[in-house]
């Protein structure tokens, strides 16, 4: 399971899904589905890492640019448009 800024390795959270299930939690998610799910969302929501070959041979990754842009040119029109609705239908106080 790829858990992009993660703490916990792939063993801990395995661990922590049985600490769930052994104590009775309802609807505990299996790790297929988990990895399923992160998929789709990198996939839906990720940005695409470059590989490159450096000069002196070394290899290094950097992220799409373009894909980046556009998740913040995204995210900047939902804040415009949410702040345009609460201006429109607000009632005065913030």
């Amino acid at each position: 399971m790829h858990l992009p800024r993660s703490v916990f390795s792939q063993r801990q959270l395995d661990l922590f899904l049985w600490l769930l299930t052994v104590n009775d939690v309802d609807d505990v998610p299996s790790v297929k589905s988990m990895q399923t799910l992160n998929a789709m969302l990198q996939k839906m929501c990720g940005v695409d890492s470059i590989k490159y070959k450096g000069a002196l041979g070394h290899t290094y990754y950097v992220n799409s640019l373009s894909q980046i842009i556009a998740q913040v040119r995204i995210y900047l029109v939902f804040a415009v448009l949410s702040n345009e609705r609460h201006v429109v239908t607000g009632n005065g106080k913030s």
